[in-house]
């Protein structure tokens, strides 16, 4: 959402800062200002109220400082009014995000994968979440058990959203089925071997090398998006 990295310049505080105020890590405040990923409604509202801005104006529902005095008090008002009105580039950005805001999709968390099976039989569904994501793509969401990937900041309980393909980049972070387990990992193959590599500080997790010849490895999908299970 440009309009968070608007109002953050304006207060001339940092990424760090703004994280700190909100109580959630900076990348979540990176990936609210660059990705499209929309803050969830009690976050929405904490920022709303720490930059004296309606919920509406962060969402682009509303365009002017005039429009949004009715939402503030009279305090808050001069505060407002000391902020220049947003330029016509950024609210065709506002109007983007309002639809980008408002999930669109509805995607199964699978409580497993496994061979044999389709990937969205009823048995493997836990529940469901969503995602702004559009196009023809069939998305997928797992959560995450342990720490294994933590330096790529996914931590246990969150929630990552996986578009279904079976062919990833060397490098990138992908859900693959060795032997009808699944795991999480950062993907890379030299002819017949495949790398899993976990990315975590806990020693105990050791990259994961395996034999195409000798083991069936599948990889499911790219992981695209995180949902973090505190925000």
């Amino acid at each position: 959402m440009e309009i968070i990295k608007q109002l953050r310049k304006e207060k001339k505080i940092t990424q760090g800062q703004l994280a700190e105020a909100m109580n959630v890590s900076r990348s979540t405040i990176a990936m609210w200002e660059t990705s499209g990923s929309c803050p969830k409604q009690e976050s929405l509202k904490k920022l709303a109220d720490y930059f004296l801005v309606s919920t509406d104006y962060l969402l682009g529902r509303i365009t002017n400082e005039n429009q949004q005095k009715n939402f503030l008090s009279a305090d808050e008002q001069q505060v407002s009014q000391e902020r220049s009105s947003v330029s016509s580039v950024t609210y065709s950005n506002q109007k983007r995000e309002i639809s980008n805001c408002f999930p669109t999709q509805k995607i199964p968390i699978l409580g497993k994968v496994a061979a044999g099976l389709p990937l969205y039989a009823d048995q493997n569904i836990e529940g469901y979440t969503y995602t702004e994501r559009r196009g023809k793509n069939q998305y997928f969401a797992l959560r995450i058990r342990g720490d294994s990937m933590t330096a790529a900041r996914i931590f246990d309980g969150d929630i990552i959203i996986v578009r279904k393909q079976d062919i990833v980049e060397d490098g990138e972070i992908a859900v693959v089925l060795v032997d009808n387990e699944a795991t999480v990992k950062r993907f890379y193959q030299d002819h017949n071997k495949v790398i899993l590599m976990p990315q975590s500080e806990n020693k105990i997790h050791k990259p994961q090398i395996y034999d195409i010849t000798q083991h069936d490895v599948r990889i499911l999908g790219k992981v695209v998006e995180i949902k973090v299970a505190i925000e």
